[in-house]
């Protein structure tokens, strides 16, 4: 049996909003052998009971840098609505791994299954005949057949363990059993519509390549999920004002450029833009509303060069990590009494060009040389 000499406990905050969520997770590291393996815990956040889900795990090492990506299935289990539950198996990991990001592929549920932004009835159905018996005229019972039938032939059940394979080849795995569980045949019908049903229970539902939350009459933009470089944030989704983008929606998208054509007031959350090591531009016209950027929102978006948001409140550090920026164009800082510099972490200059509409002293421009 190893002995792990190094346990560290980590909270995951990236997805609070996905159907189902990783709530935190437990890397156990033996040195000796250098192998390290994670304990995930789960949150089923649906008013439903949980079967199986499928998720991406994607490791990164110290630097951040992208290790190996595994697809992983946890099934023939139960987890209870709206609660907390571990898988019972261990993830074997690369040992250079760091920290771990999740993304949720598929879960099915009681009634509703949701699959790559899409829900469908997860109503069980038959998947095959034990025999086939002709269509009679109405016979007398047989009597039954007291011999034990035979189990048919080739089907196993799969207890595969974990197999990561070579830096970036994607490879399955599958937890094994946790519960013997006895499907039950569920009439169909019970619900009317899963994506209507979806949005009744967890408020989250598919809007073209965004996952969506309402609330109050406006949505956030909870992910985005569609393939295209340059993404538009519209006015309206669902026909629906946007007020805010979510803490992890873009999390280390390949997106290049991002404009935003939003008329009211709207916010772009912490970690919204968080590691996006493609993204170039941000835009957004001087007609907007106001724009409020959060700390850490575009951090470590080491390519960004032109953030134009004329309209926009900064906060501090909310370029953490992204000093490439050439031009920058916004309203106001939110804090009072500091620097410009103060934007970016750990810069004491930093060589630019800027359009700040407040009228601000020249103490905020220390350390910045105009272009």
């Amino acid at each position: 049996m190893s002995s792990y000499n190094n346990i560290r406990k980590i909270k995951y905050s990236k997805t609070p909003q996905d159907i189902v969520s990783l709530h935190e997770y437990i890397i156990f590291e033996d040195s000796h052998a250098k192998e390290k393996y994670v304990l995930f815990r789960f949150s089923n956040n649906v008013n439903q009971r949980l079967f199986e889900i499928k998720f991406e795990v994607s490791q990164f090492n110290s630097e951040n840098r992208l290790l190996e990506k595994s697809t992983v299935i946890h099934k023939d289990f139960t987890a209870e609505p709206n609660g907390l539950f571990v898988p019972d198996a261990k993830l074997k990991i690369n040992y250079e791994c760091e920290s771990l990001e999740v993304r949720l592929e598929e879960a099915c549920f009681d009634r509703v299954k949701w699959s790559g932004g899409e829900f469908s009835d997860n109503s069980y159905s038959f998947a095959e005949y034990a025999e086939t018996v002709p269509v009679t005229a109405p016979q007398v019972a047989p009597k039954k057949n007291k011999t034990a039938p035979k189990a048919e032939a080739g089907v196993k059940k799969n207890k595969l363990g974990f197999n990561i394979r070579n830096i970036f080849r994607r490879n399955k795995a599958i937890f094994p059993s946790v519960f013997n569980v006895i499907l039950t045949v569920i009439v169909a019908g019970l619900i009317i519509g899963s994506a209507f049903y979806f949005k009744s229970v967890s408020g989250a539902y598919a809007v073209d390549d965004f996952i969506v939350k309402e609330s109050d009459g406006f949505v956030t933009v909870l992910q985005y999920r569609g393939e295209e470089k340059e993404v538009e944030i519209p006015d309206l989704l669902d026909g629906k004002r946007v007020s805010k983008i979510a803490s992890g929606a873009f999390n280390r998208s390949d997106v290049e450029s991002v404009t935003v054509s939003v008329v009211n007031s709207f916010c772009i959350e912490t970690g919204a833009f968080e590691n996006c090591p493609s993204l170039k531009t941000v835009s957004a016209s001087m007609f907007c509303g106001k724009i409020t950027v959060m700390q850490g929102a575009f951090k470590n978006c080491k390519s960004l060069q032109l953030f134009d948001m004329p309209t926009a409140e900064l906060s501090k550090g909310c370029f953490d990590g992204t000093n490439a920026i050439k031009y920058l164009s916004f309203d106001s800082p939110v804090y009072e009494g500091g620097k410009l510099l103060d934007l970016f972490t750990g810069l004491n200059k930093i060589t630019l060009d800027y359009r700040i509409n407040a009228n601000l002293s020249d103490d905020f421009f220390a350390g910045v040389t105009r272009r």
